[in-house]
C-alpha cells in the first residue's frame, strides 16, 4: 500500500517540489520500518520523471520564502552528509538504509529541516545512487604508453572538440565514432582525453546535450 500511495504522490501530486518531497516524507516516516529504505530508493528512481503538475492537492507546508531560508541554513549540511556517504561506496541497499538513517537523524533538528534535506537530496545529480565499483586504474606509465599509442585518435577528439558545428549531435556522432575505433584500455585512455579536452573548455553539458538528442533520434 505504501509503494502505490508513493507513486501516486510522485506522479498525481500537485504542488511545489519542497511540498512533494515534504509529501513522500511523511509517507516513508509513517511506513514500517523494514519497508523505509525501499520506498526511499523508489523516490529517488522515480523523482527526475515523475509528474509536476498532478491532480491531488498536497499540503502546502513550506512556501518559497521559507524555502530559501531552509536552503541557506541547510544545504551546505546536507551536501557534506551525502558527499561523506557516497565516499563510503556502500552497496545501492545498504546506501539507502544509512541515507534514511541520515535523513531521520538528530542532526536535522526539526520537520522541516528533514523535508528540505530529503528536496535538497531528491535534486541532486548524484541521485539515484549506483554501486559503479573502482573502475580501471592504471599507472603513469601505462596511461603514458598508451597515450602514444593512439596519438591520432587523441589528435582526432581534439579536433573535433575544437571544430565548430551546426548542431550538436554532429560533434557527438563523430565522437562516438573515434571512441568505437578503438577498445579496452586504448577507449578508457581515450575517453579520459576527451573529458580532460571538454573539462578545459567547460563543454561537457554542450556534448551530453547532443550525445542525448543522438540516442533519441537513434531510437525513433
Amino acid at each position: 500500500m505504501e509503494y502505490s500511495d508513493l507513486i501516486t504522490i510522485l506522479d498525481e501530486g500537485a504542488g511545489s517540489k519542497i511540498n512533494r518531497a515534504a509529501a513522500i516524507y511523511q509517507l516513508i516516516e509513517q511506513a514500517p520500518e523494514k519497508s523505509r529504505s525501499d520506498l526511499l530508493r523508489t523516490a529517488c528512481e522515480v523523482w527526475e520523471d515523475s509528474e509536476e503538475n498532478g491532480t491531488i492537492s498536497l499540503e502546502n507546508l513550506i512556501g518559497e520564502a521559507e524555502l530559501e531560508s531552509l536552503k541557506k541554513r541547510y544545504s551546505k549540511l546536507v551536501d557534506g552528509l551525502l558527499e561523506g556517504l557516497l565516499q563510503v561506496n556502500p552497496s545501492e541497499p545498504l546506501f539507502y538504509v544509512q541515507l534514511w538513517d541520515i535523513l531521520s537523524s538528530a542532526i536535522l533538528p526539526d520537520e522541516k529541516a528533514r523535508y528540505f534535506a530529503l528536496y535538497w537530496i531528491l535534486i541532486d545529480a548524484r541521485i539515484p545512487y549506483f554501486d559503479l565499483g573502482e573502475g580501471m586504474s592504471m599507472g603513469n606509465e601505462q596511461y603514458k604508453t598508451v597515450s602514444r599509442r593512439i596519438h591520432m585518435q587523441r589528435a582526432h577528439i581534439r579536433f573535433a572538440v575544437k571544430r565548430s558545428f551546426e548542431q550538436k549531435t554532429q560533434r557527438a556522432s563523430i565522437l562516438l565514432q573515434e571512441l568505437d575505433s578503438v577498445s579496452g584500455e586504448d577507449r578508457v585512455v581515450l575517453m579520459a582525453n576527451l573529458i580532460g579536452f571538454l573539462e578545459h573548455i567547460g563543454d561537457i553539458g554542450k556534448l551530453l546535450g547532443g550525445l542525448t538528442q543522438l540516442f533519441t533520434s537513434s531510437d525513433s
